[in-house]
């Protein structure tokens, strides 16, 4: 259960051996190739850096939260459970609006995210705003919390929408690990296991 303590936290990251089965499995350090882009990268800072220091935290938190590098990871270590619960011990100098996601007519509900535009048979529900993704990537859980309790109302009498925009799929369904059950919605897509173009422009500095 979230937040792990912080001395679990870094027992946890010290199981990794670096034995780098979790390479070929991360989206983010197939894209840049840079060590500490990778989950054994992410962990060793993690395990030897306690508490973190700004720097380490902007090192750490660029991720696409997809869960593929626990998937690989021979040890079984809950490299999700560590990252995700750094979000609620640190958080990056970063500012996102909450975006309102414009209402459309159609047949088929969607939620496209702030990025993809719905096909044209889409419905698109009045009253949604944007995943919070970012928001909880930098590890803003106020606002992540809030984008969260708005979607929420809102999906719930949409059960089995589509969510088109991968990286809202993941923010979304992580609403009811940090919140609790009564923020689960019944949703339908896939998690980004590609880097999608807005992820790296909202790291200018860290991906130039």
């Amino acid at each position: 259960m979230l937040p792990l303590e912080p001395q679990s936290i870094v027992e946890e990251a010290r199981k990794c051996v670096l034995c780098g089965k979790c390479l070929a499995a991360c989206p983010l350090f197939l894209e840049t190739g840079k060590e500490e882009d990778s989950p054994r990268g992410k962990l060793f800072l993690i395990a030897n850096l306690s508490p973190l220091t700004p720097r380490a935290a902007e090192l750490i938190f660029p991720c696409l939260l997809c869960g593929e590098c626990e998937r690989a990871c021979p040890l079984e270590i809950r490299i999700m459970d560590v990252l995700l619960s750094l979000r609620f011990y640190y958080k990056l100098p970063l500012s996102f609006e909450v975006k309102e996601i414009p209402e459309k007519e159609g047949k088929k509900p969607v939620y496209p995210g702030c990025f993809e535009k719905p096909p044209e048979d889409g419905m698109v529900p009045p009253g949604l705003v944007c995943s919070g993704f970012y928001h909880l990537l930098s590890g803003d859980l106020e606002t992540y919390k809030k984008c969260a309790e708005q979607n929420v109302r809102v999906l719930k009498n949409y059960p089995g929408i589509e969510i088109l925009c991968p990286l809202a799929f993941t923010a979304i369904s992580l609403y009811s690990v940090f919140f609790g059950d009564e923020f689960r919605v019944d949703i339908r897509g896939e998690k980004a296991l590609k880097i999608p173009p807005c992820f790296f422009n909202i790291f200018p500095e860290r991906f130039s």
